[in-house]
């Protein structure tokens, strides 16, 4: 519950948007699905609390994430509740979120250069690359509102450079 209210909180007088973007970490899949299951429950209070505070709001799994709309990011409140195994590797390979998908492509139309350069590229001979359309990518490209469930077991040195590689400011 306190994390449901503090995303409003934080999205006023922190990023100052009424529709952030919150990547929500847990700390297995059983734990995942419980939220998801929560959150997706417009009976739930965590639910209410959520829509009494932010309106329209689009909770979604990390499988589901990687086919999000950018006018989803743009105009609602959405919620991404992953585990945070699926994001802190130091080999980012068979990681969904690192990988590149079409459906994510317009995320990366017009956006300015110097945003695109920050991202994670694919390297060709020269050091240099053509930015890989990834969830990753569209989610440090957002800055989201991060809450780590259990962020006690989650301080180790992986996560924290994890977390910098995925959400740093661009």
């Amino acid at each position: 519950m306190v994390a449901c209210h503090a995303i409003n909180i934080a999205a006023q007088n922190l990023l100052y948007t009424d529709h952030p973007t919150v990547l929500w970490l847990v700390p297995s899949t059983a734990i995942q699905q419980q939220t998801l299951k929560a959150l997706k429950d417009r009976k739930h209070p965590y639910r209410q609390a959520l829509e009494h505070t932010m309106g329209t709001v689009t909770i979604l799994d990390s499988i589901e994430a990687l086919f999000v709309q950018r006018s989803t990011l743009d105009t609602e409140t959405t919620i991404i509740i992953s585990t945070i195994q699926a994001f802190r590797v130091e080999d980012t390979d068979g990681r969904k979120v690192y990988e590149p998908s079409g459906a994510l492509s317009h995320h990366f139309l017009g956006v300015p250069q110097n945003i695109l350069e920050s991202l994670e590229k694919y390297k060709n001979d020269q050091g240099q690359g053509t930015v890989i359309h990834s969830l990753a990518n569209v989610l440090k490209m957002r800055r989201p509102l991060v809450i780590v469930d259990e962020a006690h077991n989650a301080r180790t040195n992986l996560s924290f450079e994890t977390l910098a590689r995925n959400i740093s400011p661009v």
